[in-house]
């Protein structure tokens, strides 16, 4: 499973992906990922802004934003 997205089941209050994906399948039903690309983009912003950073994007920022994303999903959302 994709760390990120265990991330954003983690930030919903569940460490269940399939529980959060049938949720986003009730909640967008012409695209049950849109929940999770709308949250994402958000927390990159959030990221971006934190850290001073812009693109284009290096390997090492891929890095840092997913244990950023890890820690702040610590917090339900």
């Amino acid at each position: 499973m994709n760390p990120r997205y265990l991330a954003y089941a983690k930030a919903h209050g569940t460490l269940d992906p399939e529980a959060v994906l049938a949720r986003d399948r009730e909640r967008y039903p012409g695209g049950c990922m849109t929940g999770f690309i709308v949250w994402l983009g958000y927390r990159w912003a959030e990221w971006l802004k934190a850290t001073g950073r812009r693109r284009p994007l290096t390997e090492e920022d891929h890095a840092a934003f997913d244990a950023w994303l890890s820690e702040r999903a610590e917090t339900p959302a």
